[in-house]
């Protein structure tokens, strides 16, 4: 977060300058060490809350904090489930900002499988999926049989290949950009569920962000849309042969549950056409991000995606600078450990430019997506779009782009 140094790292620095609460007037102001064109955006995410001061970060707990909304918790099992009721202490102060719910009762149970949670939305004994759709073996049955109770949304998503740029063989920006060349971007979308839900992408922004600008170099017969087209192989051996990597051996890690697993295996298979001996690792979560998280243990490449947490090019590209890389640390958010000065440069410019000249900003940012695909410490493979399958007796329906279906503002029948 831009604000006061102090917002960073709370645990070591007193936030009384940083931050000032006035109770006389019920404001909170922050006191910004920098321009933040983004600060905004950080407060209105849908988990950026004003707390008590004595709140414990990060301690997991049944008794549901102080919030504002039109619903409160009756009920809630850590990663089961939970009840939500109407909140009668709330009161709309603005439609705009926060709107009253429609629903009476929410209930929530996270312990269903998206196989049994797409029938029983088609059954009508559920109403809506959060977070997921349909399985991709089920996408053709709901698109024809329930088209009416089906949304595809746009989704500011991108899947992945993180390059661990300071370990052999991706060290080598040549086999990085290999990497790239190989990827069969068509089948990965294919593994995925199809057009429908995912496209083909080279680039670290997605569409929908100010400074997307379509490009793809990586793929045979590079055009002026920027659409990936096919692999280039031959062009991807070429590199690994100036490199002189081929045979050395990639650690590659993959999420445990599919599609993910197999779209991975594809990756490891281009590897391997690249003369690359590969071990193929599928830890489940408690191991995985603990690890890719660590940068004194981040493997050579691994699987990960980026959800926009507000729609700005620098919620991406900013993991990518410099001072993103945090060594020998356990939250590091710069897994491919990616520093270039003239990217960190392009960036800064963007970032200086985004409160007056925002047009000229999105040009800023197009340039640094574009030095960030050239110098490839990731291997994108798709963005994703969200497919939303509700019950027919659900009315109202309301999607936001970073958060999801709105379910307080959906009715029922």
């Amino acid at each position: 977060m831009g604000a006061s140094a102090c917002i960073e790292k709370p645990a070591t620095c007193d936030l009384s300058h940083g931050i000032v609460i006035d109770p006389a007037s019920w404001t909170v102001t922050f006191h910004l060490t920098a321009a933040d064109p983004e600060f905004l955006d950080k407060l209105a995410l849908w988990f950026a809350d004003v707390l008590p001061a004595k709140t414990t970060p990060m301690r997991r707990s049944t008794r549901p904090l102080p919030a504002t909304g039109p619903y409160m918790f009756t009920h809630l099992v850590p990663q089961r489930g939970a009840v939500l009721v109407r909140n009668p202490r709330f009161r709309v102060w603005s439609a705009a900002a926060q709107p009253p719910g429609f629903p009476d009762r929410i209930v929530w149970n996270a312990t269903v499988p998206l196989d049994a949670g797409t029938t029983a939305i088609e059954r009508g004994k559920a109403d809506v999926m959060l977070g997921f759709g349909p399985p991709p073996n089920r996408l053709q049955e709901v698109e024809t049989q329930y088209a009416s109770q089906v949304h595809v949304h746009p989704y500011s998503v991108v899947e992945y290949v993180f390059l661990n740029t300071r370990r052999p063989p991706f060290d080598d920006v040549r086999v990085r950009q290999a990497l790239n060349y190989a990827l069969d971007r068509g089948r990965l979308v294919r593994l995925q569920g199809g057009p429908t839900v995912a496209a083909p992408t080279c680039q670290v922004l997605p569409p929908l962000i100010p400074g997307y600008s379509p490009t793809c170099p990586y793929t045979l017969h590079p055009n002026e849309s920027g659409a990936w087209t096919a692999p280039d192989l031959a062009k991807a051996r070429a590199l690994v042969a100036a490199s002189g990597t081929r045979g050395m051996r990639v650690e590659l890690w993959s999420y445990q549950f599919q599609p993910y697993q197999a779209e991975m295996r594809s990756v490891a298979s281009a590897l391997r056409k690249l003369g690359y001996r590969v071990d193929f690792r599928t830890p489940g979560d408690p191991i995985y991000y603990p690890t890719v998280d660590n940068s004194a243990k981040t493997p050579q490449a691994g699987l990960l995606s980026w959800i926009a947490d507000f729609p700005a090019a620098a919620d991406f590209l900013q993991q990518l600078t410099c001072g993103a890389f945090e060594p020998r640390s356990f939250g590091n958010e710069n897994v491919a450990e990616f520093c270039d000065p003239k990217t960190d440069a392009l960036i800064a410019r963007a970032e200086r430019l985004e409160p007056t000249d925002p047009q000229a900003a999105a040009a800023a940012w197009a340039a640094a997506d574009c030095r960030a695909v050239e110098l490839a410490p990731y291997a994108p493979m798709y963005v994703q779009r969200y497919v939303d399958l509700v019950s027919r007796r659900v009315g109202n329906y309301e999607f936001s782009p970073q958060s999801g279906t709105l379910v307080d503002q959906l009715w029922v029948r």
